[in-house]
């Protein structure tokens, strides 16, 4: 691969620019909200270190380690109304409790941001997982990723977009910047001619066509960059065909968030009662969910021998 491609490449998955097809191309997931690691936080101050939150097999995140306090159902449902996207409360969002179940559970307000259409939603999690302000990978960031992209497809375009976010992050990229707004134009007008010139120019056309013919390569990987670019632009076809083939046909995260999009009522109920579990009982959802280890009976001595 040469220099320019090399770094068009490592832009491309930084930025994300060319919606999720060229996403696949650069290394990440098509077709899936981003994976996070999120960081699970305490209801109330406390000195422990805060525990890293793995995800479930369907992509939910579990809050393990959270150490809430417990909480009265009432109010862990108050909490979850809001963060689910099905009850407005700009008040309670900046409410302490809320963030921390927030940020134990970032698929739920990320859900709830599908739900209810609104970014306000995403300001619930923190900017990165370890502080200050890095874009890439943090949970408020993968949360808009998420929320502008389900966003676009409300508008059901039936062809490959370029999302504000994406343009945001494009628009950030030293290397990207000058061919930010070109395009953008191509995927906003469907027309491949006019990608701009240059390393871009051939994954542009492939990603605003969704025609494999434009995918290329070069370098001792040039077979297997054109094949991903390929796979990826396949799997790209299912996003254009909207929200409610996704929601029936798509998978983990994404089929839930298309549901969502459409107003299905129990489009986050999964994420709902990972928190639920987490905010009444001060017990993990891990620990809700696994049966408790056993601990091993105390062994008699074994007698002495005279």
């Amino acid at each position: 691969m040469n220099s320019c491609v090399a770094k068009w490449m490592v832009a491309v998955a930084h930025v994300a620019i060319f919606a999720t097809g060229l996403l696949g191309v650069a290394g990440a997931a098509v077709g899936q909200t981003p994976a996070v690691t999120a960081v699970a936080p305490t209801a109330m101050p406390q000195s422990a270190p805060p525990t890293v939150v793995p995800r479930l097999p369907g992509g939910a995140a579990k809050a393990v380690g959270s150490g809430f306090v417990s909480t009265s159902q009432a109010a862990c449902e108050k909490y979850i109304r809001v963060l689910s996207g099905k009850s407005a409360d700009a008040a309670l969002l900046k409410d302490k409790a809320v963030l921390a179940l927030a940020q134990a559970v970032p698929d739920l307000p990320t859900c709830g941001a599908v739900t209810a259409d609104s970014e306000a939603l995403c300001g619930t999690l923190p900017a990165s997982p370890g502080g200050g302000d890095k874009k890439d990978g943090d949970l408020r960031q993968s949360c808009r990723k998420s929320w502008a992209q389900f966003h676009e497809l409300r508008k059901a375009p039936g062809r490959p977009f370029v999302t504000v976010v994406e343009l945001e992050e494009c628009r950030a990229s030293k290397e990207m910047a000058p061919s930010c707004d070109a395009i953008a134009e191509a995927f906003r007008s469907g027309n491949p001619n006019k990608c701009p010139g240059g390393a871009f120019q051939s994954m542009c056309q492939a990603a605003v066509s969704l025609d494999p013919s434009f995918c290329r390569g070069s370098g001792p990987k040039a077979d297997e960059q054109i094949k991903r670019c390929q796979q990826h632009i396949e799997e790209d076809r299912m996003r254009t065909k909207g929200l409610k083939v996704i929601a029936e046909s798509g998978q983990g995260l994404d089929q839930q968030f298309a549901k969502a999009a459409l107003g299905e009522a129990d489009a986050c109920a999964e994420q709902s009662a990972i928190a639920m579990t987490a905010c009444t009982s001060g017990a993990t959802a891990s620990a809700a969910k696994e049966p408790a280890a056993k601990t091993p009976a105390p062994q008699e001595p074994a007698a002495s021998k005279p």
